[in-house]
């Protein structure tokens, strides 16, 4: 096994990911997986390392290093691009999600998506048109664990099974998710209630 398939394989491991799962949030194949962590890729590209990287969500450094790359061989990042799953519908009004196998993918610039995990949602309904969210739109999502700060436009769970996509606020003990459609009242719920699951980095609109 090579230096970057241990560094593969133990941050997978660590996650509870199978190597199908890895695959996914990767948007590469099961066998290139399987490959990096056998060795059978001697030198894996640059691009390549990257999306595992991402599907990890681990800094992309160590596995450049292990695998022998220089500064200077990584390709500049604004005239570089990666692809993005399409996972699922996230609802912008009602709230539900409906996380799915991968529906496609969007290449996106390498320069943002540098590090931790993205996947694309694309949104049914009218409640952030305010903000160009339109019925249909794709949300580039930055997986996260963490409160955001206030006036983000984020993915969150409320009472553990609905989701939507709103711009978080905060009142004290409580978090307030805003539309951005004067026809949605906000909705107050406690922190207790409400799970950050990713903010929203950039949003893509198909014009008619």
């Amino acid at each position: 096994m090579s230096a970057v398939g241990q560094i593969i394989k133990q941050e997978r491991q660590q996650r509870k990911l199978s190597q199908r799962k890895l695959a996914l949030h990767a948007a590469v194949s099961n066998t290139a997986i399987s490959d990096l962590e056998s060795g059978k890729i001697p030198r894996p590209s640059a691009d390549l390392l990257v999306k595992v990287a991402h599907g990890l969500d681990v800094e992309v450094a160590p596995l450049l290093a292990a695998a022998g790359y220089l500064d200077s061989e990584v390709w500049p990042p604004e005239h570089s691009f990666t692809t993005v799953p399409i996972l699922g519908v996230i609802h912008a009004g009602n709230p539900l999600l409906a996380i799915q196998e991968q529906d496609g993918a969007e290449e996106v610039p390498m320069r943002l998506v540098r590090n931790g995990a993205y996947y694309f949602l694309r949104v049914r309904g009218d409640s952030m048109v305010g903000l160009g969210i339109m019925p249909g739109s794709l949300v580039l999502v930055r997986q996260s664990d963490e409160e955001v700060p206030a006036g983000t436009i984020a993915v969150v769970i409320e009472n553990r099974d609905d989701a939507c996509v709103k711009v978080v606020k905060y009142d004290h003990d409580d978090v307030i998710l805003r539309s951005a459609n004067p026809d949605y009242p906000d909705r107050r719920q406690h922190r207790a209630n409400v799970k950050i699951i990713g903010q929203v980095i950039e949003v893509r609109t198909s014009i008619p």
